[in-house]
């Protein structure tokens, strides 16, 4: 049953994404329009969706909190200001890597201060204190992006695309490199979902059945922060997609990450291919940053897991 609910999943996706095609300010089925502009953004909103649900996937996982994902750790605005720097210091190119190196360097910081900095990010810390420091770190980091945008001479517009999201990236090759970067660390996240999987029992437990907790967890954070760094530097921060998607998956396909990674990924492409089809389409010719309707999307279940005290 939970194979015929993947293999639906799957067939979803491509209908969303054929028909995506057909969305837009211009309208109708123009193949020029098309190849150029709405294929390379629906490709890119199966990249960036995928890599940002199976991150959260993953993060829920190894910090037994419902509430985790890129966005709300940190992940997603460290990235980001790795991203701000590039621009500002005129190294564009070097993005993917500052991405990287900011996006786990935050989530490393988050965890490090939920915990007090006793435990370094050796330990799972509790929900609220999880969150609370998220949501502080996510406001410094984007005072310091504004700070960069500013130094950079960057117009405003530019700025708010880029904190909410968009999918106007159509350079195939970035999008290609992209894919190539983040298909080893999707396949190694699966790989790994048996070690990841003991997680739930607790770290005591995990430990006694011979996990490396503390390995396994910085690992699984690594490649993490390449997916959220790859995600961030083509797209921007897009919140809530890491959130809402592996639940969504976890509903058809159950608990485990071998077959919860792959299935939240493509709930992810979906989400974030609709959203963007909402974002360029309810006041076109205008276009609204993909994150807001994400985030419209989003925010309601992230209350609703709130007011239910998980």
């Amino acid at each position: 049953m939970k194979n015929k609910n993947a293999a639906l999943m799957v067939v979803a996706l491509a209908a969303v994404a054929a028909a995506s095609l057909f969305v837009g300010s211009a309208g109708g089925f123009d193949p020029e329009i098309v190849l150029r502009l709405r294929l390379p953004r629906v490709i890119l909103g199966v990249l960036v969706g995928g890599a940002l649900a199976s991150s959260g996937a993953v993060y829920q996982n190894i910090l037994r909190n419902p509430l985790a994902d890129p966005y709300i750790l940190g992940s997603a605005s460290g990235a980001a200001l790795g991203v701000a720097m590039a621009e500002a210091f005129g190294a564009r190119y070097m993005a993917p890597l500052f991405s990287f190196v900011f996006s786990f360097a935050a989530t490393a910081f988050v965890f490090a201060a939920a915990n007090g900095f006793g435990r370094g990010v050796s330990a799972s810390p509790s929900s609220g204190r999880l969150i609370l420091v998220g949501v502080a770190v996510n406001v410094f980091i984007s005072g310091a992006i504004i700070l960069f945008y500013y130094v950079s001479a960057r117009d405003a517009h530019t700025l708010v695309m880029f904190l909410f999201g968009n999918l106007q990236e159509n350079n195939p090759r970035l999008i290609a490199v992209a894919a190539l970067a983040s298909a080893p660390c999707i396949w190694l996240l699966v790989k790994s979902a048996p070690s990841l999987d003991t997680f739930a029992l607790g770290e005591e437990k995990s430990a006694t059945i011979g996990t490396n907790v503390a390995g396994r967890r910085l690992a699984a954070a690594a490649l993490v922060s390449v997916l959220t760094g790859v995600s961030v530097s083509l797209a921007g921060v897009i919140g809530f997609v890491g959130l809402v998607a592996p639940h969504a998956a976890r509903i058809f396909v159950g608990p485990s990450l071998k077959k919860l990674i792959p299935s939240a990924f493509v709930v992810g492409a979906i989400y974030l291919v609709i959203s963007d089809a909402a974002a360029r389409s309810l006041f076109a010719p205008v276009e609204l940053p993909v994150g807001v309707v994400s985030a419209i999307l989003g925010a309601p279940y992230f209350i609703y897991i709130l007011s239910r005290g998980e």
